[in-house]
């Protein structure tokens, strides 16, 4: 998801199509630990996450 420490884009429907809920529990845990760290995280239209690190 993080490359370089430089934002990325993943897309909601990228979370949503993950074979099993495991990987989507997974993901979204782990976007709530790099909020919690200081990134910010908006939506985007078309429904594509932009994670801006600091």
């Amino acid at each position: 998801m993080l490359e370089n420490g430089n934002p990325s884009l993943t897309s909601i429907v990228d979370i949503f199509s993950m074979p099993d809920l495991r990987s989507r529990v997974l993901f979204i845990l782990g976007l709530l630990a790099i909020c919690r760290d200081g990134a910010v995280i908006t939506v985007k239209a078309g429904g594509w996450l932009e994670l801006v690190t600091r």
